[in-house]
Parts: structure tokens; sequence; C-alpha cells
């Protein structure tokens, strides 16, 4: 059951890069350059539902690592 709530489909940045083995700073500043360009992007990521900030805290979904960073290990999805 706990899989299947879509609670679980959103991490904050520091989650989401503890589980797919990403650094959280690089993770994080993919949300924090000020070019129009990164703007676009985020711009893109918030239409889609992939990534939204809640106050100061960036959230993303699985969908949006999945897409930028790739699947999970077995191993990981397992726990």
């Amino acid at each position: 059951m706990k899989d299947s709530s879509p609670i679980f489909e959103v991490m904050t940045l520091s989650e989401a890069a503890e589980l797919y083995n990403v650094n959280v700073e690089t993770l994080k500043s993919r949300f924090k350059n000020n070019s129009n360009k990164t703007k676009a992007k985020i711009k893109v990521w918030e239409e889609n539902g992939l990534a939204r900030k809640s106050g100061t805290i960036w959230l993303v979904t699985k969908d949006f690592m999945n897409l930028e960073y790739g699947h999970l290990s077995k191993e990981l999805s397992k726990e």
C-alpha cells in the first residue's frame, strides 16, 4: 500500500539526491541558476507536474528524477 500512494511519488531534493545517488548540490543547482534557459526549464517542469516549490523547498517527482537522472536500481527501489 505504501508504494502505491501518490505521496511517495514526491520528494525533496535531498531525498531525491540520496535515492538516485546524485550530489545534492548538483541537483539544487538545477533550480538556482537565474538564466533565462534555466527559468524556461523550470517552467516546463512545473507545467508538467514534475517539480514545484513549496515555500523555500523544491519538490520533485520520481518521474522528474527518472527523466533527468535515470531509473532507480532494483536494489534501491526495493527499500
